[in-house]
């Protein structure tokens, strides 16, 4: 779920996280388009896109750079400029496949810009090849080894495939060429999050805060290593602030809810997952989660159709057959064929986290 702040070439600028984790990749400088002399309107049109995708407008972006990729005069250089936007603009769409098909192309055009190869890097961990993305930044830092974002894209991907050490080096690395990058000191506390080192998370997300006191994920981040101290009211406090920063953040209302069920706020707990639902309503966490402040409230036939909507999102989600057969047991019923029922057991809480 947590994917990536994520940043491309034709400055671009998303957000992603990976399970309830909220990473960044910071976004390299825009290229500059330079004119093909027998054919400005291609040019313009390449121009454009980048400027569409400064707006979000990916199916203008992929409009107007398949238009210019049609004419038979545009410089290398150009072509190659217009397939990365529009490899952008497909990766905002999810559509990465043909993402990496026109980064391809682009590398074809342009083998030495490490920014092509950076970016293929990028889509290739989203799509989950990490070793494809590893060799891709490999390439790229040859190209370019004093590029601090080309360590951290890569210290994402080892992060993913849990090498967690050569993360930390990456990570390490691009703090020591870029020691005001709050996300790399984001990163490396994710890194820290995930081997049980919650301190030294803490450090380095109170480190991001300090350098950018506005960055959300920097305080959801350091939210859930509270939480994972048990430190509900803290991560309360964390949570409200990534939230106030970022209105439509649904992980930060989840894990926020989390916080307050382990609190015995259910009331509190529900009011976060509904918002949580609403703004990302294929989840099935955030089903199971609403399904345990029901239990614990005892509206045993809420929390169970809750749990029936994370088992029809998800259907090997072992925790949520477990909760809903403890709802059963609770509410003196035992259905035919309830997978998961424990006696006695109690709900449990599927909190976010790396996946």
């Amino acid at each position: 779920m947590r994917e990536i702040l994520g940043g491309f070439v034709c400055g671009l600028l998303g957000l992603a996280g990976l399970g309830s984790v909220a990473f960044a990749d910071v976004t390299p400088p825009a290229l500059d388009v330079m004119p093909c002399p027998h054919c400005r309107g291609a040019a313009v049109d390449i121009d454009a896109c980048d400027r569409a995708l400064e707006e979000d407008d990916n199916d203008k972006a992929v409009e107007l750079c398949s238009r210019a990729l049609r004419s038979e005069h545009l410089s290398d250089y150009d072509r190659a400029i217009g397939h990365i936007a529009r490899g952008v603009a497909y990766d905002n769409r999810g559509q990465h496949d043909r993402a990496i098909r026109d980064y391809d192309e682009a590398i074809r055009l342009n083998p030495r810009e490490p920014l092509h190869l950076s970016n293929r890097g990028r889509t290739n961990r989203l799509k989950g090849d990490y070793g494809a993305a590893i060799r891709d930044y490999n390439r790229a830092i040859e190209l370019s080894p004093q590029d601090a974002d080309i360590y951290l894209g890569r210290g994402l991907a080892y992060h993913y495939s849990k090498e967690y050490e050569r993360a930390i080096a990456d990570d390490d690395r691009a703090i020591a060429l870029s020691p005001g990058s709050a996300a790399a000191f984001n990163n490396r506390g994710m890194v820290h999050s995930a081997r049980g080192d919650y301190d030294l998370a803490i450090a380095d997300y109170d480190h991001a805060i300090r350098l950018d006191p506005d960055y959300a994920s920097a305080y959801y981040n350091r939210g859930n290593a509270l939480e994972d101290k048990n430190e509900y009211s803290q991560a309360i406090e964390d949570f409200d602030r990534a939230i106030e920063l970022k209105a439509d953040y649904a992980d930060a209302y989840s894990n926020r809810g989390v916080a307050y069920i382990n609190l015995g706020n259910y009331d509190r707990a529900i009011e976060d997952l509904n918002s949580a639902i609403k703004l990302d309503p294929e989840n099935p966490y955030n089903f199971n989660n609403r399904g345990v402040a029901y239990e614990k409230k005892a509206e045993y036939e809420a929390a169970i159709q809750d749990f029936d909507r994370a088992i029809a999102l998800d259907p090997d989600y072992a925790r949520a057959y477990q909760n809903r057969g403890t709802a059963h047991e609770k509410a003196g019923q035992s259905p035919a064929g309830t997978k998961g029922l424990l006696s006695g057991r109690e709900a449990e809480i599927g909190r976010l986290g790396i996946a």
